[in-house]
C-alpha cells in the first residue's frame, strides 16, 4: 500500500541472534579482545559479561604478541607453546614484553579460579575481584611472586581458606576478605609488616583467633572481625607498654560474635571507634586511658556495670555512647561532666530514672575551690514548684437574685 512505510532491517535483533548462535565461541573471542586491549591500555574490565569457567591462563601470551606487533618485531609465541626450538629462539628476556602490563586488575566476572600467571607474570599492585564465585586462590608459590601487590580485595566470594604465603607479601597494605567462608588463619609469624587495613568480617573464624601472626602487623590501623564465631580472644587486645598497636590501631570491630562473658581491652591509646555489639558480654573490662575514643557501640549484650574507663577522666573525647539492650541499672554521676558527649542511647535497660547529675551534660566543669558548693547544689535535687494560687472572688461580684 502507498500509506505503509518501508520495512527496515532490525540490526539489533539480528545482532543478538548471531551472538546467541555463536555461544561459547563469541564469549571466548570477547575475552581475547579484552586481554588484547588490556595489553595496550593497561586496563582489564570484564564486568557484566556473565562469563563462566576460569580466566584464560595465556595472559602473558597476549601481552607478548601485542608487544611484538607494536614494536614491529616478530611476535613471540604464547607460554602454552611447548616447542623447545621456539622458546630458545627468543633473544630478549621474557619480562621485556611486560612494559605496559596492567597496574590494576578490576574484574567482577563470576570466575571460580584465578590463573597463576596473574601473579607470576604481571607486576600487579591492585587486584579487585569482588562479588564473584571464587572458590580458591592460586598455589602459594604463585602468590609469593606478587611482591609489588599493595591492595587485594576478595570480598563476597566463596573462599574457604587463605594460603599462608598471602600473609608474607612485603608490600601488602590493604586486605579485604569479607563475605567468604574462611574458617581459620595461619598461626605462623606474618611477614606483611606494612598491612594497614584488614577486613575479615562475615566469615567463619573461631572459636579462637591466632594472635601471634596478627601482632606482627605493627602499623595496623583498621581491623574488622565482625560476623564470625569467635568465643575467646584471650590477651589479644591486652597490650604491653611497648606494643606498636598502642599508637597505630584506630578502629576495632568485634560485633556479631560469641564473645563473653568478659572482654578485656587495654592499652589502645589511639583507638577512635570500638564496636562490640551483639555478643554475650556481661563485663566489659577496659583498662588504661582512651584519650582519642569518640564512639563506643556495645548494644545487645548483657553488660550490668558501667565501664569506669568511659568516664571523662579517661575518655574525654567520647561523643557517641550506645548501650542499648543491656542490663544497666544506673549510670555514674560523673558521666554528666563530659562536655564532648553528644549522643547516648540507653533504651532496653532496666534504668527507671537516670539521675539529674548524669543527664546534665551541659554543666560547666567546676574548679577546685567551688567543687564542694557545686556538689551540694547538685545533690539538693530538683526544686519544688511554688504553691498554686487560687483566684479570690470579688466582694462586689453580682449575686444571684433571691425570689420573694
Amino acid at each position: 500500500m502507498a500509506g505503509r512505510g518501508r520495512l527496515q532491517r532490525n540490526e539489533r535483533f539480528f545482532g543478538q541472534a548471531a551472538a546467541s548462535a555463536s555461544g561459547d565461541a563469541g564469549a571466548e573471542a570477547k575475552v581475547r579482545r579484552a586481554f588484547q586491549r588490556c595489553a595496550e591500555s593497561g586496563v582489564l574490565n570484564l564486568s557484566g559479561q556473565n562469563l563462566k569457567g576460569d580466566l584464560p591462563a595465556s595472559i602473558c601470551g597476549f601481552q607478548e604478541r601485542n608487544h611484538g606487533l607494536r614494536t614491529g618485531g616478530s611476535s613471540i609465541p604464547s607460554p602454552r607453546s611447548t616447542s623447545p626450538t621456539t622458546r630458545s629462539s627468543v633473544s630478549r628476556p621474557r619480562s621485556a614484553g611486560l612494559r605496559s602490563a596492567p597496574r590494576s586488575w578490576p574484574c567482577r566476572t563470576p570466575c571460580r579460579r584465578l590463573p597463576a600467571e596473574l601473579f607470576t607474570e604481571l607486576p600487579l599492585k591492585q587486584l579487585n575481584f569482588r562479588q564473584n564465585q571464587l572458590v580458591a586462590l592460586p598455589p602459594g608459590e604463585a602468590l609469593a611472586c606478587a611482591e609489588q601487590l599493595v591492595e587485594l580485595v576478595l570480598s563476597e566470594n566463596q573462599l574457604s581458606c587463605l594460603p599462608a604465603e598471602l600473609f608474607d607479601l612485603p608490600s601488602l597494605e590493604v586486605l579485604e576478605v569479607s563475605g567468604n567462608s574462611v574458617a581459620g588463619l595461619s598461626d605462623h609469624e606474618w611477614g606483611c609488616s606494612r598491612l594497614r587495613r584488614l577486613d575479615l568480617s562475615q566469615n567463619a573464624l573461631g572459636p579462637r583467633l591466632p594472635s601471634r601472626g596478627l601482632h606482627r602487623c605493627s602499623v595496623l590501623r583498621e581491623l574488622s572481625l565482625a560476623g564470625n564465631t569467635l568465643e575467646e580472644l584471650g590477651e589479644t587486645f591486652v597490650l604491653p607498654p611497648q606494643h606498636a598497636w598502642r599508637t597505630s590501631l584506630v578502629s576495632l570491630d568485634l560485633s556479631a560474635n560469641r564473645l563473653g562473658p568478659s572482654l578485656r581491652i587495654s592499652g589502645l591509646e589511639a583507638l577512635d571507634c570500638l564496636q562490640v555489639s551483639s555478643n554475650r558480654i556481661s563485663s566489659l573490662e577496659l583498662g588504661g586511658r582512651f584519650p582519642r575514643l569518640s564512639a563506643l557501640v556495645a548494644q545487645s549484650n548483657q553488660i550490668s556495670e558501667f565501664p569506669a574507663a568511659l568516664l571523662p577522666d579517661t575518655a574525654p573525647n567520647l561523643a557517641t555512647l550506645d548501650l542499648m539492650n543491656n542490663d544497666l541499672n544506673s549510670l555514674p554521676p560523673e558521666l554528666g561532666l563530659n562536655q564532648a558527649l553528644k549522643r547516648i542511647q540507653l533504651a532496653g535497660n532496666p534504668i527507671r530514672r537516670p539521675s539529674r547529675r548524669s543527664c546534665s551534660g551541659a554543666a560547666p566543669r567546676t574548679s577546685r575551690g567551688s567543687s564542694a558548693a557545686a556538689s551540694r547544689a547538685a545533690s539538693a535535687g530538683p526544686r519544688r514548684p511554688p504553691p498554686r494560687r487560687t483566684a479570690r472572688r470579688c466582694c462586689c461580684a453580682r449575686r444571684p437574685r433571691v425570689a420573694s
